[in-house]
C-alpha cells in the first residue's frame, strides 16, 4: 500500500483545488475510492473494470488511471513525505518522520534554538527537510 494524493483537474468549480490523501494499492484504486466517496451517486463500476456515470456514459475504461468528470478528470500521484535531518562535520541523524513538508517546517521553526531532540546535540550544524521518496533536500538552516 502507498500513500496517494488524489486531485481534480478540470472545469468543475465544486472540485477546484480539490485534494485528498488515501492509502491504496494503485493509482486507479486511489482515484476510485476518492471518487466514490465524493460522487457515489455518479459511480457505477462494471464487471469489465470500466466505470459508468448515472447517465450510462463511460467515465473510465478498465485500464484508465483517471476518472473523467465535468470536462476534467480525477487523478492520483504518490504523496511525498518528508523527514528532518541533522548534520554536523562528525555525524548525522534523522527524526524518521514520514510527514508533510509543512509539518517538518513547523517542527524546525518551533524547536530550532531549543534543547529539543537533536537540536542540542547538533548546535552549529544544520537541520534540513528531506523528501523520503526522492532524497532531495528541500530546505536547510543552521542550528542555533
Amino acid at each position: 500500500m502507498k500513500n496517494y494524493t488524489v486531485r481534480y483537474s478540470g472545469n468543475s468549480s465544486r472540485f477546484k483545488n480539490f485534494e485528498d490523501e488515501i492509502l491504496a494499492k494503485s493509482q486507479r484504486e486511489a482515484v476510485e475510492h476518492v471518487y466514490q466517496k465524493f460522487m457515489d451517486e455518479n459511480y457505477f463500476p462494471q464487471e469489465d473494470g470500466s466505470i459508468l456515470d448515472c447517465d450510462g456514459e463511460e467515465i473510465a475504461t478498465p485500464t484508465d488511471e483517471t476518472i473523467d468528470y465535468d470536462g476534467g478528470h480525477f487523478y492520483a500521484e504518490i504523496a511525498q513525505t518528508y523527514d528532518v535531518h541533522f548534520d554536523s562535520e562528525a555525524e548525522s541523524n534523522s527524526k524518521g518522520f514520514k510527514e508533510t513538508l509543512d509539518y517538518c517546517m513547523d517542527y524546525i521553526q518551533a524547536n530550532n534554538g531549543t534543547n529539543e531532540s537533536y537540536f542540542e546535540d547538533y548546535k552549529g550544524g544544520t537541520v534540513s527537510v528531506v523528501c523520503n521518496e526522492t532524497g532531495e533536500e528541500v530546505y536547510y538552516e543552521l542550528i542555533k
